[in-house]
């Protein structure tokens, strides 16, 4: 999800050294466009009041929060494509550049919204709160979950970096038994949340879980992976061959993908396919809009800041919010249907273009040298795929 700033090449036989990758620019904008269009459609309703949008815009930009799916899947792709083969793999240096590349811009966001007073009030102190944030464990306080906003998903994705490092190497039947077992652990803190009263430590043990939703996020990592290998025996049939399966391994993967079939998503109680096809048809949206002559370009500028734009554009809908009752502009019964579209369209492509540019500032004078900082420190961190030049 995270790896807007990395320099990847995808060959028939694997991974070489140098560019990016525009199509993988390309799913990425697409990603952050669909986020941002959900949280603008919540943004402007709440600034403007309710009104009735028509159905396929409504429920186009609420569709967008499975834009997080569609990142976790790039990430596994990209992990899998990176590491999978890399026999010289190294967890000190691959922790460096996962931590190198995530944590700077998420703690100066964690501090940015203590300053704002952004922070809901909790029993905690406020170094406690920051100990939990420093190290990725928020999640484990109801108050702190939401901070900041879509803070969350950057908690998942360190561990499923965590598992990734761990797994990396095994069969597809071991990678199915850990979507099961996170299942597992998911329905049993359910269940301890439930038996136990609030306030006891397994309640608050099993709530916690339950919060984080790993079983949500983990199986969609597990598929981008899955499915670079299915493109890379495909694409080089001459390759090392994928592990050979066996009965067990395919009753492991029945039994996995029944689960994400017949499991709501932990949020919107939708069935977990239906993620699964915005990630499909979002891909297939993303590869169209890479040939375009314009919107190609526009697409994967997204995709190459994608993660600033993450944190941003809450910043940016906040002086949108701020601008449009300033001015004055109609809310409430004055409202009507033309004026809440045109309102929610604004504002979208608006905060996209803001947090975008600001996303290339960033990315220039703040990311980049601490990646390059990374990499001297070291050199090995990105052996052999990032050996090449980092452009400026």
């Amino acid at each position: 999800m995270l790896l807007g700033g990395e320099l990847v090449s995808l060959t028939l036989t694997g991974v070489s050294h140098g560019a990016r990758i525009p199509a993988l620019d390309a799913v990425r904008g697409v990603a952050i466009a669909a986020v941002v269009g959900a949280h603008s459609l919540s943004t402007s309703t709440n600034t403007i009041g309710k009104f009735a949008l028509p159905p396929e815009i409504a429920g186009g930009f609420s569709a967008g929060q499975y834009g997080v799916q569609l990142f976790f899947a790039l990430s596994g792709w990209l992990m899998f494509a990176m590491y999978r083969h890399d026999s010289s793999f190294s967890h000190s240096a691959y922790w460096a550049r996962r931590i190198g590349r995530i944590w700077p811009l998420w703690i100066v966001c964690v501090l940015l919204y203590f300053a704002i007073g952004w922070v809901p009030e909790q029993s905690w102190s406020v170094g406690v709160s920051l100990l939990l944030f420093a190290v990725f464990l928020s999640w484990v306080s109801p108050t702190l979950a939401n901070v900041p906003v879509g803070g969350m998903s950057i908690e998942l994705e360190i561990l499923h970096y965590a598992l990734f490092a761990r797994l990396r190497r095994s069969g597809v039947g071991a990678l199915a038994g850990s979507v099961i077992v996170v299942f597992g652990l998911w329905l049993l803190a359910r269940g301890l949340a439930g038996a136990f009263p609030d306030g006891t430590f397994l309640h608050e043990a099993g709530a916690a879980w339950v919060r984080l939703g790993l079983q949500r996020s983990w199986p969609f990592f597990l598929l981008g992976g899955v499915s670079y290998l299915v493109w890379r025996r495909l694409s080089a049939p001459s390759s090392a061959p994928m592990v050979r399966s066996t009965r067990r391994s395919l009753l492991l993967v029945t039994i996995a993908l029944l689960l994400m079939f017949l499991t709501d998503d932990g949020t919107q109680q939708e069935p977990m396919w239906v993620p699964l096809g915005f990630v499909v048809l979002s891909v297939m949206l993303a590869l169209a809009l890479n040939g375009l002559p314009v919107l190609g370009p526009a697409t994967r500028a997204l995709g190459r800041y994608s993660y600033f734009i993450y944190f941003a554009h809450v910043f940016v809908h906040q002086l949108l919010i701020w601008l449009y009752v300033a001015v004055g502009l109609p809310v409430g019964d004055q409202v009507g249907v033309p004026l809440a579209t045109a309102v929610l369209i604004g504002e979208w492509g608006i905060t996209l273009i803001i947090s975008g540019a600001a996303g290339a500032v960033s990315w220039r004078f703040f990311e980049l040298p601490i990646l390059h900082f990374v990499r001297m420190r070291y050199p090995q961190s990105e052996s052999p795929l990032y050996a090449g030049r980092v452009p400026g």
